[in-house]
């Protein structure tokens, strides 16, 4: 070898002392570890590559080289990277070189073959549904390596990405939609038809006109202070301000309001809890709010610190008191209608503020309290529920419903020991007479109720 360093064996014989001939062990042979084989067939067109070739060979830092042409789209970097996205398939000889530090070389051959795929097939579902309002998505799947994707006659609202092929937007009218979808590759184009359905989100709708009858716009000045003062004091300014923080030691979230288990007045504690928290979220939700404590203004209206702190309040009492597995203590009716009321009036004005799985925990609270629950009394179900009390259960358990997008629930007031029974005349106990009375508790005239 001329540098000690080329490829090769090499057989000599050379003299030592006395002329005595070295054996083929005395003398060096260079030797080289050829690069890590790329795998075949594993560059396919549109999908990106990448594999570190390694070699041992010389002295120092390696360089590496290529000669020959790589796939369009593809290079080797000097530290040894093949890397890349190529679009043509075929079969390409090249040559890997490494230099070492002291100029000497190495090569290896290689045959990188891209090997050209199918055309795509399209494997995602056939249908699909939505609601006008609310986001969808929708992901389509595809073999054989799709490089871009389309869809046809999509719905006001919705567009496609055509690099991942997700559809996704807010559609922004009901109806059904015959949709095209395409995956395309350097081998062609798959196509499907999807059957996709856009349906008006009338659970949205009913939490809509609900928060509506709870807030109003064009109050008086004098209306607005009312709900600003209140809520601001319950939150910040009382004597009893709201407990911010809280924890699962704490009597309560106001320290007048404690509400120890078999404390005569705890579940009324409870009820009035929930009742301040509708309040500060029906200043957060009401157009205008706002106060001005020391000369310093603060709206109310949409405030982020303001809905943060009621909802910190609601997951409080779902994991303290009013929670999905706990008995209930002190008036029934605290339980299973007021607390409820204000607990289920309190998510719709903040609605737009919950996670799912908050909507998901307070749905099953209620569910706990709620008629035909293990928790209720023998009275509190359907079957024997009477007059008002049918209606304020059936109100509570519809906006749970709507709350949790949950039409079985919502259908659950309609059965016939729902609200159906309530209407027709009675001619004795709890319901409308002929005359147009009513009576409730037995023996109560509601009249003008």
């Amino acid at each position: 070898p001329t540098t000690g360093r080329d490829i090769g064996s090499y057989e000599v014989e050379l003299s030592g002392s006395g002329n005595r001939p070295l054996r083929r062990q005395e003398v060096g042979l260079v030797s080289f570890a050829y690069p890590q084989a790329v795998p075949l067939n594993s560059i396919t067109p549109g999908v990106p590559f990448s594999q570190q070739l390694t070699a041992t060979f010389g002295t120092g830092n390696l360089t590496w080289s290529c000669i020959g042409t790589l796939p369009a789209g593809m290079t080797l970097s000097s530290l040894g990277n093949l890397s890349g996205t190529t679009s043509a398939g075929g079969a390409y000889p090249v040559t890997f070189r490494v230099t070492d530090t002291n100029g000497s070389f190495a090569e290896s051959t290689a045959i990188l073959t891209v090997a050209v795929p199918s055309a795509p097939v399209i494997t995602s579902t056939n249908a699909a549904r939505g609601l006008v309002g609310s986001t969808f998505t929708y992901q389509i799947t595809a073999s054989n390596y799709p490089s871009l994707f389309g869809a046809s006659n999509l719905p006001s609202g919705l567009t496609i990405n055509t690099t991942n092929g997700l559809i996704s937007g807010i559609p922004a009218a009901a109806g059904t939609n015959s949709v095209t979808l395409l995956a395309s590759n350097a081998a062609g184009t798959g196509s499907q038809s999807l059957t996709l359905t856009i349906s008006t989100d009338y659970f949205s709708i009913v939490r809509a006109r609900w928060s509506n009858s709870l807030v109003s716009n064009g109050l008086a000045v004098s209306s607005l202070s009312s709900i600003s003062s209140k809520a601001y004091g319950y939150w910040k300014t009382n004597a009893a301000a709201l407990n911010t923080n809280a924890t699962s030691s704490s009597p309560g979230l106001w320290s007048d309001l404690p509400m120890t288990s078999g404390d005569a007045t705890a579940s009324g504690n409870m009820v009035t809890t929930f009742s301040r928290l509708e309040k500060m979220a029906q200043a957060y939700a009401t157009p205008g709010c706002s106060v001005t404590v020391n000369s310093v203004p603060t709206t109310l209206t949409g405030n982020p610190e303001l809905v943060t702190a009621i909802v910190n309040g609601l997951d409080w009492m779902v994991s303290n008191v009013f929670t999905a597995s706990a008995a209930q203590y002190g008036n029934w009716f605290d339980w299973e209608v007021q607390g409820a009321q204000n607990f289920v009036d309190t998510q719709t004005l903040i609605y737009s503020q919950l996670t799912s799985t908050q909507i998901a925990n307070y749905a099953a609270a209620v569910d706990n309290y709620g008629p035909d629950s293990a928790n209720n009394r023998d009275y509190f179900s359907w079957g024997p529920l009477t007059g008002a009390n049918t209606t304020s259960v059936a109100l509570v358990t519809a906006l749970r419903g709507a709350l949790a997008n949950d039409s079985a629930k919502i259908a659950q007031i309609n059965a016939p020991n729902g609200v159906p029974k309530v209407f027709p005349k009675v001619t004795d106990g709890d319901g409308f007479y002929a005359d147009g009375s009513y009576i409730f508790h037995g023996n109560v005239a509601y009249n003008g109720h």
